[in-house]
């Protein structure tokens, strides 16, 4: 599970240009990780479920990943008010 200072680490780096993002492999473990972390953290909280958004977001490219990204640091935010 990733933890809020890794997500607002990867959030950063996602914003800037480098090729690295351009390759699927980087981008899929990222989103899997990612999607992890959302599942264990609504768990946690209120035990939502999480299918809607994971149905989706079935093709994995850049935009994707931040999206997941940016939901997980949210996520991480509420968790202290749940």
């Amino acid at each position: 599970m990733l933890s809020h200072d890794e997500i607002c680490y990867l959030k950063t780096i996602l914003k800037q240009d480098i090729e690295i993002w351009e390759q699927k492999s980087t981008l899929m473990d990222l989103y899997r990780h990612c999607k992890f972390t959302i599942r264990n953290l609504t768990r946690q909280m209120a035990n939502i479920d999480n299918t809607t958004l994971f149905k989706s977001q079935k093709k994995v490219d850049r935009n994707v990943t931040l999206i997941m990204v940016y939901r997980a640091e949210r996520l991480h935010s509420a968790l202290g008010d749940a």
